[in-house]
């Protein structure tokens, strides 16, 4: 009798094993999302305006408000994806454009990256990751969301104003100065300038004509290949929408004007704060050039 028993524990074992190996209960469907992914798609997908706290962004504009963000990210959380994540590398895969939300109460002053959901954009169209801080479901998702992602793409674009008729006016100097820029970087990989503002600011009197005028200019730079700029960017220098680079002139660039006939070119703020404290004064030519000076010695 003690010899069978053995025989039939291990009958049972087996029959235990082969049940625990069988296929899963009908009904239950599989997964495609790792739980901590679930688990932060439901946070976007159940985000309400009242749930974030801020939303920063770098770049020259304002980031989306809160119930528009929040909207956004409901909408694109129904579209998730299998994808690699993005990279910092140097590659085509790198991160180029992002914004940050924190999901803390409002008016907090200071908020911590521990709450903070960061969306992340690449040069690969529609895509974007998204991943949350230490407070903050695990994982990284990638959604699909044309929305989404052109809201991250062209969070740095920005409309400037050329004065056409000072511009051909002073045009000499103003293209005089980008195409020495564009030889000193040329070697990065840039090709070509294009001017996108030429505007009077600030000046001593309202008379036209009359007094010390700064005229504040910008130009964007482009690079051969367009999908070369991500790559070559320094000094708080970013990219358009258009794959255009900014900000290669990390400080304001000016031309100062006296009496209508040009000074020179001013860098900083040194000249603005002369003019400022000059508002409805004679202006000496000499006094003029010693804060365009104080601006480049800075």
């Amino acid at each position: 009798m003690k010899k069978r028993t053995l025989p039939l524990m291990l009958s049972g074992a087996l029959l235990l094993v082969l049940c625990a190996c069988g296929p899963a209960a009908e009904g239950t469907a599989p997964t495609d999302t790792a739980p901590a992914e679930t688990s932060l798609l439901d946070l976007l997908a159940g985000l309400t305006e009242e749930d974030i706290g801020e939303v920063s962004q770098y770049g020259p504009n304002e980031p989306p408000d809160n119930t528009t963000l929040a909207a956004m990210l409901n909408e694109a959380a129904a579209h998730p994806i299998d994808h690699a994540d993005l990279t910092l590398n140097g590659s085509d895969t790198d991160v180029v454009w992002s914004l940050d939300c924190y999901i803390a109460p409002k008016n907090q002053g200071v908020y911590s990256g521990e709450d903070a959901l960061h969306l992340q954009a690449g040069l690969e169209e529609n895509v974007v990751e998204i991943f949350g801080g230490e407070n903050l479901p695990d994982g990284r998702v990638h959604l699909e969301d044309a929305a989404l992602y052109q809201l991250l793409r062209t969070s740095c674009d920005r409309e400037g104003f050329i004065n056409e008729y000072y511009y051909e006016k002073y045009r000499d100097l103003v293209d005089g100065y980008y195409d020495d820029r564009l030889e000193e970087v040329r070697d990065a990989g840039y090709t070509a300038w294009e001017l996108t503002e030429f505007l009077g600011v600030l000046g001593t009197t309202k008379e036209s004509g009359k007094g010390a005028v700064a005229f504040r200019m910008g130009a964007v730079f482009v690079t051969d290949p367009p999908e070369l700029a991500p790559h070559v960017l320094a000094g708080g220098a970013y990219v358009d929408s258009a794959l255009r680079v900014h900000g290669l002139d990390w400080q304001n660039v000016y031309l100062v004007t006296l009496d209508d006939e040009p000074v020179g070119l001013s860098f900083g703020e040194s000249v603005i704060e002369f003019i400022e404290a000059s508002w409805g004064k004679e202006v000496h030519l000499e006094d003029l050039q010693a804060a365009m000076n104080l601006s480049a010695a800075g």
